[in-house]
C-alpha cells in the first residue's frame, strides 16, 4: 500500500532558508480552488549569497488545522525538481491530519 500523506505543505519555510540574511520573504495565501487548502507563491533568489543573480517562485500549498492548532507539519518532497504538492494531495488527503 503506498502512503500518500496529507501534509501541510509549506514551501516557504525551506524559501526562507535560501535568503540572503535580513532579507524576508512574502507568501500570501490565497484560495485556489482546492477546496479548505490555501496556495501560494514565494520568489526566492537562485544563489543566496548573490553572486548568481536572479530568482524563482516556489509554489506551497497551505492547509490550516481543525480545531485547536498544536503545531505545524511541514513538508519538502524528496529529489530536485518533485513537487510536494502534488506528492502529497491536501485536497483529497488533507483531512486525515486534521
Amino acid at each position: 500500500m503506498s502512503f500518500r500523506g496529507p501534509l501541510i505543505v509549506v514551501t516557504a519555510l525551506a524559501a526562507s532558508l535560501l535568503l540572503p540574511r535580513g532579507a524576508a520573504a512574502a507568501l500570501t495565501f490565497g484560495d485556489c480552488g482546492k477546496g479548505a487548502v490555501e496556495c501560494g507563491t514565494v520568489t526566492v533568489p537562485l544563489d543566496r549569497t548573490g553572486a548568481t543573480p536572479g530568482t524563482v517562485s516556489l509554489y506551497a500549498e497551505r492547509l490550516r488545522a481543525g480545531g485547536t492548532p498544536r503545531g505545524v507539519m511541514f513538508l519538502i518532497a524528496g529529489g530536485p525538481g518533485q513537487a510536494s504538492a502534488s506528492a502529497f494531495d491536501l485536497q483529497a488527503q488533507g483531512e486525515f491530519l486534521r
